[in-house]
């Protein structure tokens, strides 16, 4: 088999963000005019959890208020990548909770016992 080597002219991502220590405390990135391409969860828990985003630059970190909910399995580390990108406007916010908070009522949010770390990939735009 042969192997080609080629130099990126323009790459995918300009920027990872790194939150170590996921969990129901809120973490803002009010960096406008880039596009998130990935995240990547890394649970050390025994226990599946739940990242929101909002796309926002402030607001409230209630199981009701996001835009979208990522599901990251016990003991794993899972990807996401999004293809055309998730552009961001005026900034993006994101939290993580052992409780789903799907359904018709708000509940309490519960912080993993250990932290969960994001990785999110992002290109300036």
């Amino acid at each position: 088999m042969a192997v080609n080597t080629s130099t990126v002219s323009d790459p995918i991502y300009t920027t990872v963000v790194v939150d170590t220590e996921s969990d129901t405390t809120l973490e803002t990135f009010n960096d406008a005019n880039t596009t998130l391409y990935m995240i990547e969860g890394a649970n050390p828990n025994e226990k599946a959890v739940w990242s929101r985003i909002q796309w926002a630059a402030s607001g409230g970190a209630t199981s009701t208020q996001h835009d979208m909910i990522l599901y990251f399995p016990a003991n794993s580390v899972t990807h996401y990548v999004f293809g055309g990108g998730f552009q961001i406007l005026t900034g993006m916010r994101i939290w993580t909770s052992t409780e789903k908070g799907l359904g018709g009522g708000q509940i309490t949010l519960k912080s993993p016992t250990s932290k969960v770390t994001l990785r999110m990939a992002f290109k300036d735009t």
